[in-house]
């Protein structure tokens, strides 16, 4: 589920719009081994990406487990980029 920024500046000027943010939020469930059997726990996944250049993008993201408490929660920042050939 992603969905585009689509805030805009309101001012005496033009408006402005947010193109180049995407927000995006996941939902997955993954199989846990125990003992006794296999058991589903959920995983959520929140963040943003913001297209800086042309070429490439920084995004930064969240993810929470179930069995988790928020302090375990993994946080990711990720550069992309593309080269030129």
């Amino acid at each position: 589920m992603a969905a585009e920024c689509s805030g805009t500046h309101r001012s005496s000027a033009a408006a402005t719009s947010h193109s180049r943010c995407t927000i995006a939020g996941q939902r997955s469930w993954m199989p846990e081994l125990a003992r006794d059997g296999v058991s589903l726990r959920w995983i959520a996944g929140w963040g943003a990406r913001y297209q800086a250049l042309a070429w490439g993008s920084i995004e930064l993201a969240v993810r929470h487990r179930e069995a988790d408490d928020l302090g375990g929660s993994t946080v990711l920042v990720r550069i992309n980029g593309l080269l030129p050939r």
